[in-house]
């Protein structure tokens, strides 16, 4: 379950369920659902008060089969995009641009540039693919593992903002 902030007091919320937990979910009302949601993520972000918009979608990561051909160079969302568990397409594209910068005064750019992101981006998307799939998960001890590690992180700031600057700047 995550949180991101949107203008004007808002927020969108992912959540990720599993597709049989999904179909419950949206049969709710938006109170009920609206219930559900306070109960799940806390009181951290205060109290929620309405849901304006409900979308379901599965989650899905594609990584191009290469970053570049000829004269074409890809990268950011023409590159990978990534589920949306945790919000970390945006911060790869911008590490995808750093990359570029970096290289760009170097004689075979693409290969550079290649050679630089395609491991960054694969890592990357398997880290999500793997929260994601043990996020949906209600039971094993994988996903109580991965729920206690994120409650102890919650509780450790140093780690906490370590683990996130390696999320968004490597």
């Amino acid at each position: 379950l995550a949180l991101l902030p949107l203008p004007d007091c808002c927020a969108s919320f992912v959540w990720c369920v599993s597709p049989e937990e999904a179909k419950k979910l949206i049969a709710l009302s938006s109170g009920e659902l609206l219930e559900k949601l306070q109960d799940a993520f806390g009181y951290r972000a205060g109290r929620m008060l309405e849901i304006s918009k409900i979308s379901q979608f599965p989650l899905v990561s594609v990584m191009a089969k290469e970053l570049y051909r000829g004269r074409v160079l890809l990268f950011g969302n023409a590159a990978h995009s990534l589920n949306t568990v945790d919000g970390q397409g945006f911060n790869l594209s911008c590490r995808d641009v750093a990359a570029l910068v970096d290289v760009v005064h170097e004689k075979t750019v693409c290969e550079a540039y290649r050679a630089r992101q395609e491991i960054d981006q694969r890592r990357l998307a398997d880290l999500t693919q793997v929260l994601a799939n043990q996020c949906s998960q209600k039971e094993g001890y994988l996903s109580h593992l991965l729920s206690l590690g994120l409650s102890v992180l919650e509780r450790a700031p140093k780690s906490k903002k370590m683990l996130q600057h390696y999320l968004m700047d490597r």
